[in-house]
């Protein structure tokens, strides 16, 4: 009985056992399933932050949108709606198409209602709006996804003679009509011509619930409305007595206009009081050609394309306004400067790294195609003797410089992209140009050196090989100066394609540079002679394989960080090291300006091992981006060729603007954002 007992329980136990199993392996099958493929539909989900009307009926969950892997030949994707996100819609309509073939994307620009209507009629597949929807659209089944974001601007003409700037009361009570004066502002005693958009405009919809705070606009005589909702009418009826809104990327760079600050702020700032959200909608649930529109559109690829749209569009906007007269001028030559007083001798007790002069001046391969464009140098200098002073006092400035780091313009970048931005910048006042050439331990164009030395030919990321041929180019033609900048200099990360490299060749001091936050930096060793080989090389190649660039310049990122965990002294090492470059520069191209921008002599002598008074450079700039010493560091700069800040100094920028001592300016975008920061300089000057 015991016996049966027993058999009893164990086909009892095997039965639970497996049925656990089976459920097991029905639950890990069913997991793997959804997460292993790419669904038809969309997968949704509520989105619980967000406040509702839970009285509204038929309300529907938020789509998530994956990317689509292949579309079928023949699908046509029909977007209409707000003219701020034209340029958006064309962008994305182009790389689409191009990605599957055969597809078509059919886009207009007729406002938000009226693409809102649309796709209620069935008329189109997206709309396209600039405002949030509203709860009776909700509940015919639309939903809609943030696409990005943007500013609404209030300007006034430039001939216009209020200088000041609003705060949101007064804003408020121009466009409801309470004050129609431009003295009621503390203007001049002028009425004030109120410029607003047609009724079916998305951004006058969203202009009257976020700036107005749902109060109606005025309605009177100085009132004027738009037959159509469209910026450049609107721009063009302000003269010199009116003041209207758009968006902000639709005049940030209009040189008709100006952008009135808000409480202080301009629409770069992260706190501006006048952002909205830009929204594409579509019918619920969403259609094959939707899903795959909005997959491509909200995927990592698409908001590049989106970020790219947005510059773009401010630089075509942008390129109407430059000036023709200076297109074939040259700025005044910004070689030759001041050398550092009191320069003393190089001590000859001081033991040189050896260099081989011969590899220094060995010729290499270009590696050019064969319509290898040569830069044209150009006459004229823009601020000449002869020219009437400009009224501006930052053109005065001999330098007006702009940093651009080494992936600012080389990425995915075509030759008509390149040129645009060139003229770009030049709008903003700009006339140099400070590009990243090298950075990380290896270079933004093809390298013999690092071939043979290291076995690859430049730095591991995608750019067109005459890159930096076409932007020379276009800025000689436009008078602008191209600095190749040696980013970085001689500290390396992880992610370097030499950090193993030099680990194994001991190229590497001890311990850790932790001067910029969140990166740990590892600096070579300016003492191996393999380091200072590869270095002056790479100083010669470049001379010579660039003949037509202005200056080289080399940061702070040039020393040795008196935190390092090491006992050496560097200070005479390094001086070495850097006049071999020069050297090698100058022997290859006695053109070029060999120039630095570094801390003031004494902290770069106490805390860098940088005692660059003797390192033979032509032009010294010094960095003032803490803003603590930011004075002392004028008055060093009053000695030198110019000044460096960065975007957190722009404040501080209209008083060294003014002072005549301060010979150059150059801008180092600290937020990576280089188009915003050329813009905020134009703005605040």
């Amino acid at each position: 009985m015991k016996s049966n007992n027993e058999t009893l329980i164990l086909v009892l136990t095997l039965l639970i056992t497996g049925a656990f199993l089976g459920a097991g392996y029905w639950w890990f099958k069913q997991q793997g399933n959804q997460q292993g493929q790419i669904p038809s539909n969309p997968v949704t989900k509520t989105n619980t932050n967000t406040k509702t009307n839970n009285s509204q009926p038929n309300s529907q969950p938020t789509a998530q949108f994956t990317y689509p892997q292949n579309v079928p030949s023949g699908t046509n994707i029909r977007i209409d709606g707000s003219t701020s996100l034209a340029h958006i819609n064309q962008a994305l309509k182009q790389t689409f198409e191009q990605k599957f073939p055969n597809t078509l994307v059919t886009i207009n620009a007729k406002g938000s209602s009226n693409g809102i209507q649309a796709l209620l009629a069935g008329k189109i597949d997206i709309a396209a709006i600039s405002r949030p929807l509203t709860p009776a659209e909700k509940q015919q089944g639309l939903q809609a996804i943030p696409i990005t974001r943007d500013a609404i601007a209030i300007v006034v003409g430039v001939g216009n003679a209020y200088r000041r700037g609003l705060n949101q009361r007064q804003v408020i009570d121009i466009f409801t009509g309470k004050i129609d004066n431009w003295q009621g502002v503390g203007g001049d005693n002028l009425p004030i011509k109120v410029i607003n958009r047609p009724q079916e405009s998305g951004t006058r919809q969203i202009f009257q619930t976020l700036v107005l705070e749902g109060q109606n606009f005025g309605n009177f005589a100085n009132f004027h409305t738009l037959d159509r909702d469209a910026t450049t009418p609107m721009l063009r009826m302000l003269n010199k007595d009116g003041i209207g809104y758009a968006t902000y990327n639709q005049v940030a760079s209009q040189q008709t206009v100006r952008v009135i600050a808000i409480d202080g702020l301009t629409p770069e700032a992260p706190n501006y009081p006048y952002q909205r959200p830009l929204f594409y909608v579509y019918q619920s649930p969403p259609s094959p050609q939707v899903q795959a529109f909005l997959g491509y559109a909200t995927s990592g690829i698409g908001k590049q394309i989106i970020e790219d749209a947005k510059l773009q569009a401010e630089i075509t906007a942008n390129i109407s306004q430059s000036n023709a007269s200076s297109v074939n001028s040259k700025p005044e030559s910004t070689a030759k400067p001041v050398k550092p007083p009191s320069k003393p001798a190089t001590s000859q007790s001081q033991s040189k790294p050896t260099v081989n002069q011969a590899s220094i001046n060995k010729p290499i391969n270009n590696n050019q195609p064969s319509s290898k464009l040569v830069p044209q140098k150009q006459k004229p200098p823009l601020n000449s003797p002869s020219s009437s002073p400009p009224a501006n006092p930052f053109l005065t400035k001999k330098i007006r410089g702009i940093y651009l780091s080494r992936y600012q313009i080389t990425n995915r970048t075509d030759e008509k992209t390149i040129r645009q931005r060139v003229r770009y910048y030049k709008s903003k006042g700009f006339n140099t140009i400070i590009h990243g050439v090298w950075g990380n331990g290896c270079t933004m164009y093809d390298s013999q050196v690092l071939q043979d030395r290291l076995g690859f030919r430049h730095c591991p990321n995608l750019f067109q090989a005459q890159w930096l041929n076409w932007l020379i180019d276009e800025a000689h033609r436009q008078g602008i100066e191209v600095h190749a900048y040696f980013e970085k200099g001689i500290k390396i990360d992880r992610n370097s394609p030499i950090y193993q490299l030099a680990r194994q060749k001991q190229w590497l001091v001890a311990g850790v540079d932790k001067t910029y936050q969140g990166i740990d930096h590892y600096v070579l060793d300016v003492n191996n002679p393999e380091v200072v080989q590869l270095f002056t090389e790479i100083a010669g190649e470049f001379a010579r394989k660039y003949p037509q660039i202005d200056a080289i310049q080399w940061d702070d990122y040039l020393g040795y960080h008196a935190e390092l965990e090491t006992t050496t002294n560097y200070t005479a090492s390094l001086t070495n090291f850097v006049q071999g470059m020069v050297t090698a520069v100058k022997n290859n191209n006695p053109n070029i300006s060999f120039d630095i921008c570094h801390h003031n002599p004494y902290w770069a002598g106490r805390y860098f091992a940088a005692d660059w008074e003797k390192w033979n450079v032509d032009r010294v700039f010094i960095q003032a981006y803490n803003e603590k010493n930011f004075d002392a560091e004028v008055d060093y700069a009053k000695q030198y060729a110019g000044i460096a800040i960065t975007d957190n100094q722009l404040h501080r920028l209209p008083e060294i603007v003014k002072n005549k001592q301060i010979k150059s300016i150059l801008v180092f975008p600290l937020a990576g954002n280089p188009q915003q920061t050329a813009s905020r300089v134009s703005q605040l000057l």
